[in-house]
């Protein structure tokens, strides 16, 4: 405030009046009325609870036959006007136990947006079994309580073991696996035995031939996995083991081999020939045959722009010859490959060949004729069997089928 007398120089009209409402003062829950022209924004009352955004608590599983076991329990906590800190517990399922009751600590953030926290522990008198959290009240300094939490969607069970009975998990049943392009698909069945401790998650081994190349972890209810990045054409095998707060089981037996496999590569197409109506495609294998060998080809001809005949041929083939064609008209083709994954790319067009029908025959000779048997001795033919140019029936005389015989 200025003293009396005091002159405010040089002082705009819009920041005299932002001097005055930042003087409005609230005196004992009653608002001061602000200057005649200038209106006071009342803000809207905060009726809202506190929002719970996050709730985790580890370990999940505790062992107490040793002695007794500490639980961390984070919550991180929103609230416009601000949280108060909450109070947190465990409580046997199963009995009227109760672990852990106090208030939780704010340790980053704000009262507006902070994270709480608060160490547990369970005593080795606790009663085996699950143990659920409860989180309250949610209030903020206003007195706007929430429900009780946490609510669904975060994790509530605590799972409390006792005694030496509790062991790892037994070894998984493995099932068969599938192939995929340069991947493979582990499958499994849940261990028989858990140990007596929920199983938290499955570690998978991946072998090419004996050579460990991959170790991946699936979450406590999978049972299948992909694994990429494996080689293309080479077997693997898989073996999986359970693991439970106890630590890691036995690995299973090993899976039956797959292996991972693509399509085949672009045959390289050769020089075609033409024939009558027909023409003999020609190419060479791929350089990759994708991991599978390759079991056939297809062949498309082409007569311009138009697709006219799909033809197969084996997998040993280098060529086929084309039938059904048009004489006169100009053909093409491409050639892929297939493997048990599938049909690979076409290859590049081949050139061009027209099927030609072949020239015709020439005409018979015309047939050789004899006057008699002098004629044909000086011809020097003689003797003529029958079938022979210029056999005939006058000229065998004794029809045995020779004739002009000495």
């Amino acid at each position: 405030m200025c003293r009396p007398g005091t002159r405010i120089a040089a002082m705009s009209a819009r920041r005299v009046r932002a001097a005055l409402l930042a003087m409005l003062v609230i005196a004992s829950g009653t608002a001061l009325a602000a200057p005649p022209g200038l209106s006071v924004a009342r803000a809207a009352a905060d009726t809202a609870p506190p929002a719970l955004v996050a709730f985790d608590f580890t370990p999940r599983t505790v062992d107490i036959s040793a002695g007794p076991a500490s639980v961390t329990v984070s919550a991180r906590i929103t609230d416009a006007t601000g949280a108060e800190a909450p109070t947190i517990s465990f409580t046997s399922d199963t009995t009227s136990q109760t672990a852990g009751f106090g208030s939780m600590t704010r340790t980053s953030g704000t009262a507006q947006d902070g994270t709480y926290t608060r160490t547990i522990t369970i005593p080795k008198g606790a009663a085996p079994g699950t143990w659920s959290a409860s989180l309250f009240p949610l209030s903020d300094t206003l007195g706007n309580d929430g429900t009780f939490g946490p609510p669904p969607g975060f994790p509530k069970t605590l799972t409390v073991t006792a005694g030496a009975s509790v062991t790892a998990p037994g070894p998984p049943r493995i099932g068969t696996p599938s192939r995929g392009d340069a991947s493979a698909t582990a499958r499994w069945t849940a261990p028989a035995s858990t140990g007596g401790s929920a199983i938290t998650g499955y570690t998978i081994r991946t072998y090419r031939g004996t050579t460990l190349v991959k170790t991946t972890y699936a979450s406590a209810s999978a049972t299948a996995l992909a694994v990429t990045g494996l080689r293309n054409g080479s077997a693997h095998t898989f073996t999986v083991a359970a693991k439970n707060a106890r630590g890691t089981g036995a690995f299973s037996a090993r899976s039956a081999a797959v292996t991972p496999a693509t399509v085949p590569g672009q045959p390289r197409i050769g020089t075609p020939s033409r024939g009558n109506a027909s023409a003999t495609a020609r190419w060479t294998a791929p350089a990759s045959t994708g991991g599978s060998a390759i079991t056939g080809y297809t062949i498309r001809t082409y007569r311009g722009t138009t697709l006219v005949k799909t033809t197969y041929a084996s997998a040993s083939a280098t060529a086929l010859a084309v039938t059904g064609l048009r004489n006169g008209s100009a053909h093409t083709f491409t050639v892929a490959a297939k493997n048990a994954r599938g049909t690979g790319a076409f290859s590049a067009r081949s050139a061009a060949v027209t099927p030609i029908a072949p020239p015709p025959l020439p005409p018979a000779p015309a047939p050789t004729y004899y006057a008699n048997c002098d004629a044909v001795r000086a011809a020097g033919k003689a003797p003529l069997l029958r079938g022979q140019p210029g056999y005939s029936t006058k000229l065998d005389r004794d029809g045995d089928g020779v004739a002009c015989e000495p």
